[in-house]
């Protein structure tokens, strides 16, 4: 599932920008081959900053948790995706 955080502006319907944000997210997801997941946007006045690292606005949160596996592959390997061919 995604999920949208939306700050709308003053006078914008959020059913337009509701039935467009999902229209057109669909549609780029489905161009790219990708099975499009349930999209569910939330109206907000204000978009949390992270206190934690000076204020900075955290874009993209994942809530997926990787398996313990791939997380012991990628200590052992920091740079392993920079290999040369």
């Amino acid at each position: 599932m995604i999920y949208l955080s939306i700050i709308l502006r003053k006078g914008a319907s959020g059913e337009k920008v509701s039935s467009m944000l999902k229209e057109r997210l669909k549609k780029e997801l489905e161009s790219l081959g990708a099975i499009c997941p349930d999209i569910q946007l939330q109206f907000v006045d204000v978009i949390e900053r992270d206190s934690q690292k000076m204020g900075k606005l955290k874009i993209i949160n994942s809530n997926i948790k990787r398996p313990n596996i791939l997380r012991q592959k990628i200590r052992k390997q920091p740079f392993g995706f920079f290999r040369k061919c």
